[in-house]
């Protein structure tokens, strides 16, 4: 049997996304229930990036077994064509079982990576709309933001501001308070 790339996201998209898992993983179901589409996006990102085989590992979440494995398995690798657990376990010296092990363990490393991603991305899209008043800096720290050009969390870099004269440790540190409590 083989399965094309819209096949195995579909295949994959309904072992992860279901009222199972969601029992699970409540925290992917509220991230699903808030906003599907963008679970949908990262989904698809990671098969896209399952099937680049120039990539040896998928993100940084799978190593070279794991992304082996979970390729073989879903018959991304040998032209489509699906693999047993057992011939996938034979290739990397392990039982059918085990390998049933790096599929189940494979799949809650993807739960985790996508409510972590969103949750990312989400804190990136609140940064940018949120304004540094919001911050409740000082006003001297609220003033020398202001004066370079800094109106929203997002267009903060610690690590450029630090270079900046007038920003030192107390300053920065400030800030950084403020940044944890926006963050909250």
């Amino acid at each position: 049997m083989k399965l094309t790339v819209e096949e195995t996201f579909i295949y994959l998209y309904n072992k992860i996304f279901n009222d199972e898992v969601f029992e699970v993983f409540p925290k992917l179901k509220e991230c699903y229930e808030d906003d599907p589409i963008v679970l949908d996006n990262l989904f698809a990102d990671f098969i896209e990036e399952l099937y680049d085989l120039s990539k040896p590992v998928v993100r940084p979440f799978l190593d070279e077994r794991y992304t082996y494995a979970y390729r073989k398995t879903y018959g991304i690798l040998d032209d489509g064509e699906l693999q047993s657990k057992v011939s996938v376990g034979r290739t990397l010296n392990l039982t059918g079982s085990r390998i049933n092990q790096f599929i189940k363990y494979n799949e809650r490393l993807l739960v985790n990576m996508l409510i972590n991603e969103y949750h990312d991305i989400l804190d990136n899209v609140l940064s940018s709309k949120v304004s540094i008043e919001d911050l409740r800096l000082s006003n001297r720290v609220y003033n020398q933001l202001k004066r370079i050009g800094i109106n929203y969390v997002s267009d903060i870099n610690i690590d450029s501001l630090s270079n900046m004269s007038g920003f030192g440790e107390k300053t920065i540190s400030e800030i950084e308070k403020g940044l944890v409590r926006v963050k909250k």
